[in-house]
């Protein structure tokens, strides 16, 4: 999955302030550039905060109080942009080795900070099994590091947590772990990374709100859902709104659950159902926030569609978005 991430100082103010009841963040696909921008709901006012050159980038860290952007490009070079001070000025700070890394800001220390993944060849990997344990042993750069706390799937990788110090990035923690499959360990084998501290919200936490990946069940075992949607799916999934509605749709079973295509979106007995044709992605990500559904491409909200919490009405697309998130989704 490609990640994106953003953490946002600040963004209470920013979005409560207004007096607008939603704010949507999206980076915006322009081509040979990229834009970062808000939309508030119900005005739909547009605000274009930040052009970046190039693709949008993997990971953004959005400090609104500074009025920085930190932002990793696909080699892995992370790069600043005080577009309030230095609009035209990119800072380049340094490549973070490794693959599927994640950027935060410290709350403490006001560091940035990365946590990362490096591959460990398999003729580097031993293991030893002891009554009820596997032991597991990783060679990498020379050295010998010692785990027992892996399934035994997925590919071995370093985790490394990283802080940048002086435009360079200095190695804080180091663990073995392993990746690139259901339920292994990943970054989560840094103690540090596990309890970070961060200065504001993280864009993955706000892409992981979506209906399915918290931590409620979405399943439904509804007459209605079954009704609408028929019987050609492994399940049925809702998502029930402050208004008395639900929006309905199939579920795809994997190594976890994935939300699908059609929607269907009810009133009370659902008498009169209303098929979102527009919405014909396989896998999705269904949104809700106060008065507002946003569905888009599972993981990132990619081409997202707003519709109305209380009537289905179909409120505006952002076909270029390639990543969305509601921003009074941040709890402080």
């Amino acid at each position: 999955m490609t990640s994106l991430k953003i953490v946002a100082m600040g963004l209470m103010t920013l979005s409560y302030s207004l007096g607008y009841s939603s704010t949507l963040f999206y980076l915006e696909n322009a081509g040979q550039k990229c834009l970062a921008k808000t939309l508030e709901l119900p005005q739909k006012s547009e605000k274009s905060i930040l052009t970046i050159s190039g693709p949008c980038p993997l990971n953004v860290i959005w400090d609104t109080e500074n009025s920085v952007f930190y932002y990793s490009m696909e080699d892995g070079q992370v790069a600043s942009h005080s577009y309030a001070k230095s609009p035209d000025i990119i800072k380049k700070l340094g490549a973070i080795p490794g693959e599927s890394f994640e950027l935060w800001l410290d709350n403490k220390t006001g560091k940035l900070m990365a946590a990362t993944m490096m591959d460990v060849k398999d003729q580097n990997v031993t293991k030893v099994v002891k009554k009820d344990k596997t032991i597991y042993t990783y060679l990498f750069e020379g050295k010998k590091y010692v785990t027992d706390d892996l399934n035994p799937w997925g590919m071995p990788k370093m985790a490394l947590l990283l802080e940048l110090r002086d435009n360079k990035w200095k190695r804080l923690e180091i663990k073995p772990t392993n990746s690139e499959a259901g339920d292994t360990l990943g970054l989560a084998a840094l103690q540090s990374y596990v309890n970070k501290q961060v200065s504001g919200i993280d864009m993955n936490k706000l892409l992981n709100v979506s209906v399915c990946n918290q931590d409620e069940d979405c399943s439904t075992e509804s007459p209605i859902a079954k009704k609408v949607l028929g019987k050609q799916a492994d399940g049925f999934g809702q998502l029930k709104t402050k208004f008395a509605t639900v929006f309905y749709f199939p579920l795809l079973e994997g190594d976890t659950i994935h939300p699908s295509s059609p929607v269907i979106f009810c009133k009370d007995k659902c008498e009169k159902p209303l098929k979102f044709k527009e919405i014909k992605e396989t896998q999705i990500s269904l949104v809700l926030d106060d008065e507002y559904v946003m569905i888009g491409t599972e993981y990132t909200n990619g081409n997202p569609y707003i519709y109305n919490a209380k009537t289905g009405a179909l409120i505006l697309n952002l076909p270029k978005a390639e990543y969305a998130v509601w921003l009074s989704e941040i709890k402080e």
